[in-house]
């Protein structure tokens, strides 16, 4: 086999408006938005013994939201307004060589990449207002709870790579070898 490659991707997004209004002699108004994600993404290359050129073995997440609810309320006596947005995110995202009961023996002539990679983005908008003759009171709040694994292993795996093999990365040649890799990024930008 010239080249083995075990990739796994996956992605996730949610896009929510929800708004609320109330008007009256005495108003009250509560909107909110609750995004959870819980997944898991895997590329694994476990128990047998592979001659191949090159391997590798990725896995990539790509996961976010946008979320914006309001509200609006008007009383002649009392108003009373709230606006939520909750987000959690438990996300794992793994690229494995080796691990299992059996033995994982790779002969290459070229190199092998382990490499697991999660790119997440969130954003909140929540906004209340609240006008009234007596009492106006709003209140928003916008909650984001991360917690991802990231992680990329080679685990009891024997590999030889052949004695003057070459690979090439990004456009530049060099001596073959083992790149294990696992990033993750996140991004929340909460607005109230």
């Amino acid at each position: 086999i010239s080249a083995l490659d075990v990739a796994a991707n996956a992605s996730q997004s949610a896009a929510s408006t929800v708004l609320g209004f109330a008007f009256g002699a005495g108003g009250a108004a509560a909107m909110g938005i609750v995004n959870t994600f819980a997944a898991s993404t895997s590329a694994a290359l476990d128990q047998g013994l592979i001659t191949a050129g090159r391997v590798g073995v990725t896995a990539d997440s790509r996961n976010g939201f946008h979320a914006q609810t309001g509200t609006a309320v008007g009383g002649a006596g009392i108003g009373i307004g709230g606006a939520f947005v909750v987000g959690t995110t438990r996300n794992e995202t793994l690229a494995t060589v080796g691990g299992g009961s059996g033995q994982t023996a790779l002969n290459l002539n070229g190199g092998l990449a382990v490499a697991a990679v999660s790119r997440n983005a969130f954003t909140t908008v929540a906004t209340g207002g609240a006008v009234a003759g007596v009492a106006g009171v709003a209140g928003m709040v916008s909650f984001v709870d991360v917690d991802n694994e990231t992680r990329a292993g080679l685990y009891g795996a024997q590999v030889a790579i052949r004695p003057g093999a070459t690979q090439t990365v990004g456009g530049v040649t060099g001596a073959a070898g083992v790149s294990v890799t696992a990033s993750e990024t996140t991004s929340i930008t909460p607005k109230t």
